[in-house]
């Protein structure tokens, strides 16, 4: 992978895309977030496909190192950005509630 401040938007995708396989996937045993949400809320792992895959459409849009498309693709940047944190609210709301699970932060979960 490139430094970070060269990272292109296609590595970054990469590294998303390990993270997101495990949601929509599972993990090498074949389980993953999708198989418990599925059960409770079809609509919703739909939902969750469609933001993950806006994610990607929105990184592969960019075109370019991240670096250059702060001031050549700005709005793209923006875009991704507004895309991924409509993910994670996603994540961290709607599928942490039909899961019926609490969602927390520690001093050693590394935010």
């Amino acid at each position: 992978m490139g430094r970070r401040d060269d990272l292109a938007s296609d590595e970054l995708r990469e590294v998303l895309g390990r993270a997101f396989e495990v949601v929509r996937v599972g993990d090498a045993d074949g389980l993953g977030l999708k198989d418990m949400v599925l059960s409770r809320s079809e609509p919703l792992v739909g939902e969750v496909r469609k933001a993950i895959d806006d994610v990607y459409a929105a990184l592969d849009a960019i075109g370019m190192p991240l670096s250059e498309a702060f001031t050549k693709a700005a709005d793209k940047l923006e875009t991704t950005f507004n895309l991924m944190i409509e993910l994670k609210r996603i994540l961290g709301s709607d599928v942490v509630t039909v899961l019926g699970v609490t969602l927390t932060f520690n001093d050693k979960d590394g935010d």
